[in-house]
């Protein structure tokens, strides 16, 4: 049975031992195939890719011979999300990794911290690629992987949210960075392609990282969903405030806030226009929502809030104020069915004619020697009726007897 190539052996190895073994097993299929076309590379990837043993993304990696970059520590690259953002696959599962700059001591500190919130994915370590004496090492993030489409796409292929719907990714979104906020981290990125709908609920990925991560090359507004800067980017809480009110605007209208935004060299004039205010598009947007977007987005500047957790605040959803009149009918209601439940549990009711029962218990005393008699009850006496009179017959003369 023929064997793969040593070389390519090798490096099947090098990126999982499994898969030198694993080739093996297609030697047969390959010798067919071989009839026709040569034995080489191709035929043993194809195979593999083909049994599920390699992705598209490592298939191709072998093809290009770039597969010496799909190994980073101990996991294995599987896919591809973005320029510096990929899928990866190890001894503790599934995983995202995300490349960064240097290793430093705020991303060690970022791999520390944990945010107890089912919405928020933070960093959970750093890997180091090992890629060359020339290229020397490469420094990753490793992060909690995330199923399901981005909130861009969802938007893109269905549309806009309505109130309700717009309203609950909101008050989940603000408790999450509400949350992170308390754990003294700034997101720095808020935008659709970072929203994750997974089947849990929206999460919102890369929680921390952009402060840590080298300037945004390329289209840096990630088609209209973030606000172009003029200057240097910068981080902090009213920038991330503001760009969730842009999220939500999005969100309620169905296309990214900036997308037709005043440009000047790739950058938003001084003077930008204030964006429509979201109760002239979206009127079902619920009051406290649109009262929040407009605040964050200049129309009401005085009443913005200040932290993640002013908003959350805002956006808790408010009881209906108690009427007394409802309060009453229900308090009536009420009693009507707890009588009824207590009448149906005690039987049906005696009638008011029937004569009542009187019973007489007999006490003795202790010190009698004669045992104690039994209770007994007394019955009615029933009332007494006298005799009917007797019926004489009296003979009549003459009737033949």
């Amino acid at each position: 049975m023929p064997a793969p190539p040593t070389d390519l052996a090798a490096r099947l190895a090098a990126l999982d031992p499994r898969l030198s073994g694993r080739a093996g097993r297609y030697g047969r299929a390959v010798r067919r195939l071989s009839a026709e076309v040569p034995a080489g590379e191709l035929l043993w990837l194809d195979r593999l890719h083909a049994a599920g043993d390699l992705t598209d993304h490592q298939a191709t990696a072998f093809l290009e011979g770039r597969d010496a970059d799909l190994r980073v520590g101990p996991l294995a690259i599987t896919g591809s999300l973005g320029a510096r953002t990929c899928t990866a696959s190890g001894p503790t599962g599934a995983a995202v990794l995300k490349r960064c700059g240097e290793r430093t001591d705020p991303l060690d500190h970022l791999c520390r911290v944990v945010v107890s919130h089912p919405a928020i994915v933070v960093p959970d370590a750093v890997v180091v690629q090992t890629a060359g004496e020339e290229q020397g090492e490469r420094i990753w993030v490793r992060s909690a992987p995330v199923s399901g489409p981005t909130l861009a796409d969802r938007i893109a292929a269905r549309g806009r949210y309505d109130g309700p719907e717009a309203y609950t990714l909101a008050r989940r979104l603000a408790s999450g960075l509400a949350a992170a906020e308390a754990a003294g981290l700034i997101h720095g990125e808020i935008h659709a392609h970072n929203v994750r709908l997974s089947p849990g609920g929206p999460v919102l990925v890369d929680c921390g990282l952009a402060p840590l991560l080298p300037p945004r090359s390329g289209d840096a507004t990630r088609g209209g969903w973030v606000e172009a800067e003029s200057g240097p980017v910068e981080f902090g809480t009213e920038a991330d405030l503001r760009a969730f009110a842009g999220l939500m605007w999005g969100v309620l209208t169905g296309r990214p806030p900036y997308l037709f935004a005043p440009r000047r060299f790739g950058t938003v004039h001084a003077a930008a226009p204030l964006l429509p205010s979201i109760t002239e598009l979206a009127p079902d947007t619920p009051e406290p929502l649109a009262s929040l977007i407009d605040a964050l987005l200049g129309h009401r500047p005085e009443a913005a809030p200040i932290s993640f957790a002013e908003a959350a605040d805002r956006l808790r959803p408010v009881r209906p104020p108690v009427s007394p009149v409802r309060t009453a009918g229900w308090a009536i209601a009420c009693g009507a069915l707890l009588a009824g439940i207590v009448g149906a549990a005690n039987g049906p009711a005696t009638p008011t004619d029937a004569p009542a029962s009187t019973a007489e218990t007999i006490e003795v005393d202790a010190a009698d020697p004669e045992p104690p008699l039994p209770t007994a009850t007394v019955e009615p006496t029933p009332p007494q009726i006298a005799p009917a009179p007797a019926v004489r017959r009296v003979a009549v003369p003459g009737d033949g007897r």
